[in-house]
């Protein structure tokens, strides 16, 4: 949580950092051998927290290894060093209270699905309503030197503009979010649900020739 994109420049960070991840480490380590030799081998590995124990510890372990080698810098060992954000997690199994909410939600999973299904059937009705009434028709032309669009009372449909085209400063594009197909239309419709971008698609529809 302490790491940013000047932690090489602050070395007593760095060093503090890197001493606290193999105080954890270690910590970990001998907290899932004891469990280990208290549950039984068999027996520990039936319990999914303890899963989830083992992982970050299997993580640590591999990122600890990496950095005695000197493979710190490799693509993959970064790569393998995000899952250490998963150490959080090892609160959820301290707590009995966080615990049952966890397993409530995740007992909650199908009913949501449920719920989420529901609202993919509804939504694909706007969706191929999306479809039939702009697909095709949220394209614009625009001057590339400036950025700028025509207004669509200068240039009207893709005639229009490809007869301008001989400058080679215009182009005729679409909008990214469009309704040319129904997976498009899903997006527009999270888009306009979210209030994220959903005014470049309104003016897209208000344009639309």
């Amino acid at each position: 949580a302490f790491e940013d994109i000047y932690i090489e420049q602050r070395r007593v960070i760095r060093t503090i950092l890197e001493y606290a991840d193999k105080v954890f480490t270690y910590i970990f380590i001998m907290e899932m051998l004891l469990k280990w030799v208290a549950y039984g081998f068999k027996v520990y590995f039936t319990n999914a927290w303890c899963w989830l124990d083992f992982l970050i510890v299997d993580v640590s372990i591999i990122s600890l290894v990496a950095n005695w080698l000197g493979y710190s810098e490799l693509g993959p060992i970064k790569s393998l060093r995000t899952l250490r954000a998963l150490r959080p997690l090892r609160a959820l199994s301290r707590f009995e209270g966080m615990r049952v909410v966890v397993n409530a939600l995740l007992g909650a999973i199908p009913s949501i699905m449920n719920v989420l299904l529901v609202c993919l059937i509804f939504w694909l009705i706007f969706s191929i309503m999306g479809v039939n009434l702009f697909a095709g028709k949220f394209y614009y032309c625009i001057n590339t030197t400036t950025s700028e669009r025509f207004d669509i009372s200068e240039v009207n449909n893709k005639s229009e503009c490809e007869s301008l085209m001989h400058t080679g400063q215009v182009r005729w594009l679409n909008v990214k979010v469009n309704y040319d197909n129904v997976g498009l239309g899903y997006l527009s419709l999270l888009q306009v649900a979210t209030f994220k971008g959903w005014m470049d698609i309104m003016y897209a529809a208000v344009d639309s020739r």
